[in-house]
């Protein structure tokens, strides 16, 4: 990659953290907090806010929750009050403004939380997460089910059994991470928006962490428990009918004894509703409305701060992942890491997936030299500030690391070792 390709990638990346100052500054949004609709509560007590209601699944597995809008300060927790029989909390931002996450997100039980907002997730360098499941943040345009789709204009009741699918339909949003996110020992957690900018830290021990920016019109397929790390891309042919918008009919997800799968395919449907999803650009959202709203923060030597514009004020394209923060499934074991895209960065970065007794497995932009079931990158940049390793740490064999094809390495990789 050129010099001026590298200053461009950079400058997305310090771009976006000097959009996340206003929120260390705490320049609140305007659009308000967290607004609730439909069945779903909202109680506060200082900065502790309570998520109850919303709508169970007849099986009594999934919760649903509506919000017009979802912000969290740095000095406040939401947790989600839920049963000890649900096992998928789901919230879906409606209102068409990105989220701005910036506090901590927590579950009363052991269940898995999926959070989407179609228009972005910005996760500020305060977010944190407090979990005993698994953590999926999305820009997607709906979550899919065997029956049908959370979205507007479905009974949510008859949702039932684990989500299945993500449809990117429509201008999917940023998803950007600045904070520590982390899942507990053999959790997973995945972030899948449009484009993916990750400057924070992801963690899974021993767990699978997967990061993937996927452009409109697609339909990723989740793997079933137990199943390898496989993602592959097919026609979407399906006709579906509009009064029961239902995600059946699956292509094959990956073979049997494998561990995680997820299929990316065209998704050619346009019956599934898409109303009041207009993204606004993230430097809008935060900074003002118009031809010219800042992107650049700067504190002068007297304490002032000025808001200013820069001449490239972009983000980086749909399809695009970068990672300049820290990614790791370092645990026991060595968990699966999988950061996937169109185009893939990698900047001065660490991806971690060692084990005291079995290094894990490390996915940039595809399967090695592109021969394998995950979707391959067009074009993948590892700079020499990054750091990928997967090793045993006391004993066992080392794992794998792959980079897809067409790839421009200049990474540091540490040895994989094997103990005997």
């Amino acid at each position: 990659m050129g010099h001026l390709g590298w200053n461009q990638l950079n400058s997305h990346v310090l771009q976006v953290t000097g959009w996340l100052s206003v929120f260390t500054l705490s320049i609140s949004p305007a659009w308000g907090q967290i607004t609730s609709t439909g069945a779903t509560a909202i109680t506060q007590d200082g900065s502790q806010l309570q998520i109850t209601g919303g709508i169970s699944s007849v099986d009594g597995t999934n919760l649903f929750h509506q919000f017009e809008s979802f912000n969290v300060d740095a000095d406040e927790t939401v947790t989600f009050i839920a049963p000890d029989s649900i096992e998928n909390i789901l919230g879906r931002v409606r209102g068409g403004q990105a989220s701005i996450i910036d506090g901590g997100l927590a579950v009363s039980n052991n269940a898995n939380l999926w959070l989407l907002n179609p228009a972005g997730l910005l996760f500020g360098p305060n977010a944190h997460l407090n979990l005993q499941g698994d953590f999926s943040a999305t820009t997607a345009n709906a979550i899919g089910f065997e029956q049908g789709w959370f979205t507007d204009g479905t009974d949510y009741r008859t949702l039932t059994g684990a989500p299945r699918s993500f449809a990117f339909i429509s201008n999917p949003g940023y998803l950007i991470n600045l904070g520590d996110l982390d899942v507990t020992s053999g959790q997973t957690l995945r972030l899948l928006g449009g484009s993916v900018i990750n400057a924070g830290t992801i963690t899974a021990p021993a767990g699978t962490v997967m990061i993937a920016a996927v452009p409109e019109s697609k339909r990723v397929s989740l793997s079933q428990p137990g199943q390898l790390l496989a993602l592959e891309i097919e026609p979407w042919t399906e006709n579906l009918p509009t009064t029961e918008i239902s995600p059946a009919g699956l292509p094959s997800l990956s073979q049997p004894g494998q561990l995680l799968a997820l299929e990316i395919e065209p998704w050619t449907d346009e019956n599934l509703p898409t109303t009041e999803i207009s993204p606004a650009g993230l430097p809008t959202l935060l900074t003002g409305s118009g031809d010219d709203y800042a992107d650049t923060l700067t504190v002068a030597a007297d304490g002032t701060v000025r808001l200013t514009q820069t001449a490239d004020n972009s983000l980086p394209a749909a399809g695009h992942v970068a990672n300049s923060g820290n990614v790791s499934s370092t645990g026991d074991h060595g968990g699966q890491i999988a950061i996937l895209g169109e185009r893939v960065s990698l900047i001065d970065g660490t991806v971690e997936a060692d084990g005291l007794t079995q290094g894990g497995h490390v996915y940039i932009g595809g399967n090695y030299q592109g021969e394998g079931p995950l979707p391959n990158a067009t074009h993948t940049w590892v700079d020499q500030g990054t750091e990928l390793s997967a090793n045993a740490l006391q004993q066992g064999n080392g794992g794998q690391i792959r980079e897809g094809n067409g790839a421009a390495m200049g990474a540091l990789l540490k040895f994989l070792v094997s103990h005997t």
